[in-house]
């Protein structure tokens, strides 16, 4: 028993439908399953989720049964109907729902499954070379024909505008790809993008390696089935051979170009941190300020007006960016994003929010963590720039922020002071809801 790719998309889209995303983190945490909320769309941060548990046999159900729980519903024919719509999911993988005025429980072939909360958690990098290896070995043996090429899920296109902020899975899923390559098990692979999606409309494209192995190296002589064995042995010589070399080769260089790897219909394959001062945004390469790493208190940024700031740190004086340089961009409205906003309202505040809603609204945390991550990118600093009170409710930022001196409300030329009024009050939770 498993689940395809189709399957996991199309359930992620169910339980989006019928949750908020606070409701949908809760339950993924209860499981000790990490979420990646700056996702934004939360069929999206379902799916997500879902690629971090190392056993998604289990894990999966467990979430299932946990949305299912009578409990979360007030009206019991929306529960109904929810259960109705995984059904007709689950079918295709011989899976059912069977519930309850008290329980849900999926079952297989009849049989509930054994599911438990402690099946799920942060995969290691041998993680994914046994679960590529394991992928390898049951699609071989379901012909034992040698020469094949079998299409491995890599995850979603990594041209897509939504990858940079979800893109760990798909790195470390290549990663364990060229691992295989490099130790002779895949003869040969390439990058081919898929369209998803019915009636003529693509909904997403998805990235598979489609590969090429040696399936001698998991058979054993006397025959020609792959083996847990022999899958067992492959994986203890990557982790012999591999464990320094390539961690080393990665620092230095994302790609090896001493192995030649075709990519089709892409025009570059993007790969996380190819240059340490280079942030991604889709076809985009935003070459950020160059800083050694520096102590939080050490960086202070003075914002001239709305979009350009002054950087000093690491003993640089007065480095210029704008916040499109820094990558806080809103493509789409070619404007601030509302990271750059809750930024810019800091820095107003004297570098602290006001006091936050119990709970923390998502779009707080979302525009918090994007902000996080662009600064622990540029200053090369991996702790938290936000100290947060658990008695005040407030997150107060490490760094030394200056305010810009505005002259006139009217030349704010990118209309940002209501989100900034939204944001500091906690008011746009709602709104972000409902647009989602």
């Amino acid at each position: 028993m498993s689940f395809s790719i189709a399957v996991k998309e199309r359930i992620a889209r169910v339980v989006a439908e019928h949750f908020s995303t606070s409701e949908i983190v809760s339950v993924f945490t209860d499981a000790n399953t990490p979420t990646n909320e700056s996702l934004f769309a939360k069929w999206r941060i379902v799916l997500d989720a879902f690629s971090k548990m190392t056993d998604q046999e289990q894990g999966i159900p467990y979430i299932i049964e946990a949305f299912c729980h009578p409990l979360n519903f007030q009206d019991q024919q929306v529960r109904e109907k929810l259960i109705k719509e995984l059904n007709a999911i689950l079918s295709y993988e011989d899976l059912e729902i069977k519930a309850t005025d008290r329980t849900s429980k999926v079952c297989f072939n009849g049989k509930p499954i054994d599911s438990s909360v402690n099946v799920a958690h942060f995969k290691t990098p041998i993680d994914y070379v046994t679960e590529a290896l394991s992928f390898f070995k049951n699609e071989y043996n379901k012909v034992r024909i040698s020469g094949l090429s079998y299409e491995y899920s890599l995850g979603e296109n990594s041209n897509s505008h939504v990858i940079e902020n979800g893109r760990e899975e798909y790195d470390e899923k290549l990663k364990a790809i060229k691992q295989l390559k490099d130790v002779g098990f895949i003869t040969e692979y390439k990058i081919e993008p898929k369209a998803e999606g019915k009636n003529d409309y693509i909904d997403y494209v998805w990235d598979y390696a489609v590969c090429k192995i040696d399936d001698s190296k998991i058979t054993q002589k006397e025959a020609p089935r792959a083996t847990d064995a022999g899958v067992q042995n492959l994986t203890q010589k990557i982790i012999h051979e591999h464990t320094h070399h390539f961690e080393n080769s990665i620092q230095e260089k994302d790609i090896d170009l001493n192995h030649k790897v075709e990519i089709v219909k892409i025009p570059e394959l993007q790969i996380k941190n190819v240059e340490e001062n280079t942030l991604k945004k889709g076809k985009k390469r935003i070459r950020l300020p160059k800083f050694n790493q520096t102590d939080w208190a050490k960086v202070t940024i003075r914002f001239l007006d709305e979009r350009n700031v002054l950087i000093t740190a690491d003993k640089k004086e007065l480095v210029p960016a704008d916040f499109e340089t820094l990558g806080f961009a809103d493509d789409k409205r070619d404007k601030p994003n509302l990271a750059w906003t809750f930024f810019l309202g800091l820095a107003q505040n004297n570098g602290e929010t006001k006091p936050l809603a119990t709970p923390i609204p998502d779009s707080i945390k979302q525009q918090k963590k994007y902000l996080s991550d662009c600064l622990k990118t540029i200053f090369k600093n991996d702790t938290d720039p936000f100290y947060y009170s658990t008695e005040t409710h407030i997150y107060k930022i490490k760094i030394n922020l200056i305010s810009p001196q505005l002259e006139s409300r009217d030349k704010d030329e990118y209309g940002i002071q209501e989100h900034i009024k939204e944001i500091m009050t906690g008011v746009y939770e709602e709104k972000y809801e409902n647009e989602e």
